[in-house]
């Protein structure tokens, strides 16, 4: 089987590259749920850091860089909420990219 074709679009402020479907096929077919990977940080660790201040938020280092949170979800949109309801934007969190992985969740 080859390669599905990526498409990359920008929603909610993220980018996100779909996999073999368009962001118009996603919002016609919203009952299969993906599997996505987000690449987030936390901002106000980052901006700490980089400063050679302290961190001072309950979050470890580690945050100013990237790590990678999987979830499944029925749309792109539906899987940048399930992100930010465990790290949320008020918070300092901060998700960077979105890949719907190759396949469904199951």
């Amino acid at each position: 089987m080859g390669l599905m074709p990526e498409k990359r679009v920008r929603i909610k402020g993220v980018k996100v590259t779909l996999v073999g479907r368009s962001k118009r096929e996603l919002e016609n077919n919203t009952r299969e749920a993906v599997k996505y990977e987000a690449r987030i940080y936390n901002k106000s660790v980052r901006t700490m850091l980089e400063n050679g201040e302290p961190n001072k938020t309950i979050w470890s280092d580690s945050w100013a860089d990237a790590h990678y949170e999987s979830v499944v979800a029925a749309s792109p949109e539906h899987a940048i909420s399930l992100v930010y309801n465990k790290f949320p934007e008020r918070a300092g969190f901060v998700i960077t990219d979105l890949v719907e992985m190759d396949g469904r969740s199951n």
